[in-house]
């Protein structure tokens, strides 16, 4: 492929002084840049190419620049997880466990007392792509019947700036109807927060509101953050 700049063009019998004969090597030299050397993509087949440029002790060596290039395409196609390297970043589902942070037996709420329970986690820095992001409960209760009077906050923390809480004692009560394990979604907007900050998610039973009719234990079993993810990013 050529080189998109032009040369002064010589008529026979010119005399080749060292003018003429630097002047023009110069020119080679000073368009020797990337905006001046010709692409590797006259074609979509052309820009499609890849190859594989194999693993550790079996690496398939390239052999001009048009190699170097396939070969650069098919890694960041392969990090992407996309069917070309061009294409928008494919995304998954993930659903990441969290733990408590609140206590040393975390998984009870008892009946006849306010009880706190907390975790608290990161938004992921690369992978998470900003969409709302749906935390599920698994909780249980010890007994059959009654309501478990519960609320629900979500905080955001952030370097250099104040705790701000977005979800606010929103209504989560718990009426199990068996000591099966039942999950309850909220949905965090992804307008609340960003990649590298903390939620604090605190989920408060109000045992002595006489609402609260649930005469036993309520445990969590688990809480996951369902969030939509880049393909190809940890």
């Amino acid at each position: 492929m050529p080189g998109l700049y032009t040369h002064t063009v010589r008529n026979d019998g010119t005399t080749v002084s060292a003018l003429i004969y630097n002047g023009d090597h110069q020119n080679h030299i000073d368009n020797l840049i990337p905006s001046l050397i010709d692409d590797y993509s006259t074609s979509v087949g052309q820009m499609q190419s890849t190859v594989d440029p194999g693993e550790v002790g079996t690496e398939s060596l390239a052999v001009t620049l048009a190699g170097e290039v396939e070969r650069l395409r098919f890694v960041i196609k392969e990090m992407r997880g996309t069917a070309q390297w061009y294409e928008s970043l494919a995304t998954r589902v993930v659903d990441v466990p969290m733990v408590f942070t609140t206590s040393a037996t975390p998984e009870v709420w008892p009946d006849g007392s306010t009880t706190v329970r907390g975790w608290l986690w990161k938004v992921p820095h690369q992978a998470w792509v900003e969409s709302d992001v749906t935390f599920t409960f698994y909780r249980r209760g010890s007994v059959s019947s009654g309501t478990a009077v519960m609320n629900l906050s979500i905080t955001r923390i952030r370097k250099d700036a104040a705790p701000s809480t977005f979800v606010s004692s929103l209504t989560f009560n718990f009426t199990p109807g068996d000591t099966n394990t039942h999950t309850t979604d909220n949905v965090a907007s992804a307008a609340s927060f960003n990649a590298g900050d903390y939620l604090q998610i605190t989920l408060t039973r109000l045992g002595a509101d006489g609402g609260d009719t649930l005469a036993g234990n309520v445990l969590c079993d688990g809480l996951t953050a369902t969030l939509t993810a880049f393909a190809g990013r940890p």
